[in-house]
């Protein structure tokens, strides 16, 4: 596919998926300069928790869900767990040891989404989602969350869903305006 016609594809959905997105200042995205938009619709990821508790492993399923909204090729997590199990290996053991390359070899992924929480029952306090690029390391994408005040009206809204949708969100926009950017 060209570089043009791979372009027009993901400014498309972004521009039709992303109608209506409000801005939200408990969440941040920052993008590496080496990460390219155009290369979403190849690029082969999967979603990761850092930690294996319910309520992490759950959202993680809702952050896979959302990404396949921006376009991302999404692999399962569990395939990529059963394939590591194969090798004996852990993915909990491989991200602390950064052994990201293995990763992206053994289970044939670009890059992984890695979720990193602090939780308070079923509510996400805070988190950062990072894309980590399984050839090099480079984190390619980064975006942080921070609940709002228990007192707001905000914070007594946000489910695990809608903290989800507040940072695939939040990536959108930041991709969105790299493609403007490229663009002009």
């Amino acid at each position: 596919m060209s570089k043009s016609a791979s372009f027009f594809i993901v400014a498309s959905i972004y521009v039709v998926v992303s109608a209506g997105c409000a801005y939200d200042r408990h969440v941040k995205t920052h993008m590496s300069p080496h990460f390219e938009p155009n290369a979403i619709p190849e690029m082969r990821v999967s979603v990761v928790a850092s930690s294996q508790t319910l309520v992490s492993m759950a959202f993680a399923d809702m952050l896979t869900a959302d990404m396949l909204g921006l376009g991302f090729r999404v692999i399962e997590r569990n395939r990529l767990e059963t394939i590591l199990q194969e090798q004996k290996l852990s993915l909990s053991g491989m991200l602390e040891n950064s052994q990201y390359e293995v990763i992206g070899k053994l289970a044939n992924l670009d890059a992984l989404f890695i979720f990193i929480a602090k939780h308070t029952g079923g509510a996400i306090d805070s988190c950062v989602v990072k894309l980590v690029d399984l050839k090099s390391g480079e984190i390619l994408l980064a975006t942080s969350y921070t609940r709002p005040s228990p007192k707001t009206t905000t914070a007594r809204k946000k489910t695990m869903m809608g903290v989800s949708t507040t940072i695939v969100n939040s990536i959108r926009r930041r991709i969105r305006l790299e493609i403007d950017n490229f663009s002009e």
